[in-house]
């Protein structure tokens, strides 16, 4: 017994300071609940949401400035299906999709909104739940994450921007991807992966909910190469809920931590390859996903609610429905979004804080267009905004 009582108070004294800590951050969080949150814009910046009619539950988006396309990754069937935050319905087909948005204005106004064709791709409109996205310009390639029923994987295509189609390679499945999430592409046959956790919610409920709240830096980033006949996969770093991945200069990576909420910056030696974290940096909502403009500048996506975000996610089902729109249940409830801009010499800035669109997860900038563009987890369209 007394084996027993000291293991307990082992355990106690280890996970003490990860409680405080966190404990700290959801009581600093709970003024940004939908009642109090403190709504605000960056000066100058015009705000429109576009498309709300058209798409929605868009986690990840790329915007390809040289084509003036952005590349949406949207899943309508997230109401039915969030492996990430623990809700399943089941379901036979799926509405998940990519879209090519016009965001520019270059290409003709019959072609504003395109829903890309999945060519020879066998789970389209089965099971394919795309979250995060990844381009390589260069060789035309899609990296797409899909959280499907039959497990987690990467679905790679070949992407013709001209017509609008993407056509299937290959899968990407490993033991060392157990729950793939964002993906930054180094080439056609090279990329990392961060893996949101290390105990997958479908598999280990309970101990999903633990490395979450307690923000234990177990899950991988991973490097994942594809060039021979098998994958390789090697995790380079741990890190406490892993989200979105971007490259901010030649040898520094950042990656967001949701549980923690912070976005960590690595430095990646070019001769080793070895990552090393260098800094790490505070932010006013739990990050999501990443992006980095051409002035270098980091742009954060995050949610500064969590209760009200899980509340949403777990009620689309019933408030998406004819019934549950009209319910004063599903009129109450919003998931505020949080967008910052972060630099070296400035800091962080606030740019978007506010519930009129929800749950905003990527922001990314047209520096030469002066414009940007947030898409949400569960925001209906995209969100566009002017400077």
């Amino acid at each position: 017994m007394n084996y027993i009582v000291s293991f307990a108070l082992l355990i106690v004294a280890l996970i003490s300071p990860q409680l405080y800590q966190q404990g700290g951050i959801l009581i600093r969080f709970n003024k940004n609940h939908p009642a109090t949150l403190n709504r605000h814009h960056a000066p100058g910046y015009k705000f429109e949401i576009k498309l709300a009619d058209k798409v929605r539950n868009c986690e990840d988006h790329i915007l390809d400035t040289a084509s003036g396309w952005a590349i949406l990754s949207c899943d309508f069937s997230r109401d039915k299906w969030n492996s990430v935050m623990g809700f399943y319905s089941q379901h036979d087909t799926t509405e998940g999709g990519i879209f090519l948005y016009d965001y520019s204005n270059r290409h003709s106004s019959d072609n504003k909104l395109v829903h890309v064709q999945l060519k020879d791709y066998s789970l389209d409109g089965i099971d394919f739940h795309p979250l995060g996205i990844s381009y390589h310009a260069a060789s035309q390639t899609l990296f797409v994450s899909n959280n499907a029923r039959s497990g987690n994987r990467i679905e790679v295509f070949k992407l013709d921007l001209n017509h609008g189609t993407a056509d299937y390679v290959r899968t990407i499945r490993h033991a060392h991807l157990p729950a793939p999430n964002s993906i930054h592409a180094l080439s056609a046959t090279e990329l990392y992966v961060t893996n949101d956790h290390y105990f997958p919610h479908r598999q280990h409920g309970f101990l999903s909910k633990i490395e979450t709240l307690l923000a234990f830096p177990l899950a991988g980033i991973a490097h994942v190469d594809i060039s021979g006949p098998e994958v390789k996969v090697e995790t380079v770093a741990r890190h406490p809920f892993p989200n979105g991945i971007a490259h901010l200069n030649e040898t520094t990576w950042a990656v967001s931590s949701t549980s923690s909420a912070t976005v960590r910056l690595y430095h990646v030696d070019p001769a080793t390859k070895k990552w090393t974290q260098k800094d790490s940096i505070a932010m006013p909502m739990f990050t999501d996903n990443l992006s980095v403009d051409e002035e270098g500048t980091l742009w954060v996506s995050g949610h500064p609610h969590t209760f009200s975000l899980d509340a949403v996610a777990h009620s689309r089902l019933e408030c998406n429905s004819p019934e549950g729109r009209l319910s004063d249940k599903c009129k109450s409830m919003s998931a505020p979004s949080w967008v910052v801009s972060w630099t070296q010499s400035g800091g962080v800035k606030d740019v978007y804080v506010d519930d009129e669109y929800w749950a905003s997860t990527t922001a990314s900038r047209d520096v030469k267009a002066k414009m940007g563009l947030i898409s949400g987890l569960y925001g209906d369209g995209v969100l566009v905004w002017t400077e």
